[in-house]
Parts: structure tokens; sequence; C-alpha cells
């Protein structure tokens, strides 16, 4: 999928703990909104970033310009114990 993400450069991002070939690191996730598709908003998972780097993209107050971002959108998983509702 194809999206255009509006302020995705100006996001502020989540660091989820990650290992990725044996290494420690934090993956970035940002929100973008979405006008299409049956979402509002999905989330963005902007790369791996490992221990060892302390340097974070910048995130550019002003940036307004969307981003189009391409990859693959995952469905949530069913509302459970572990997953509530949306």
């Amino acid at each position: 999928v194809v999206a255009d993400c509006p302020g995705l450069g100006s996001a502020s991002f989540v660091e989820l703990y990650s290992v990725r070939d044996g290494q420690a690191g934090a993956r970035l996730i940002s929100a973008c909104r979405v006008s299409a598709g049956g979402y509002a908003t999905v989330l963005v998972d902007r790369g791996f970033v490992a221990d060892a780097v302390s340097a974070r993209p910048p995130v550019i107050p002003d940036a307004v310009e969307p981003l189009r971002v391409s990859g693959v959108l995952r469905a949530p998983d069913p509302p459970s114990r572990f997953a509530p509702p949306n």
C-alpha cells in the first residue's frame, strides 16, 4: 500500500524494544493520518536503530508537506483480553 502522511516529518515517535540480527535496539513507530481505506490512522514503522546508536531522526516542527510511504498494511488483531477493541 502507498499512503501520503501529512506531517510525518514533524511526528513524534515511540521506541519499541526490538532485536535485529542478534543486536538489541528499537523500532521507531509514528502515527500517519490517512483519508482512505477505512482507517483514520495507521502506524508507520520508521525502522530499526541499534542501541549502540544514540542519534535519532530529527523531529522537524515546521514540516507540513506529506511524506509518501509504501509498505505492507496489516489488519489489527481481533479483540481479546490482550488486544482491546479499536
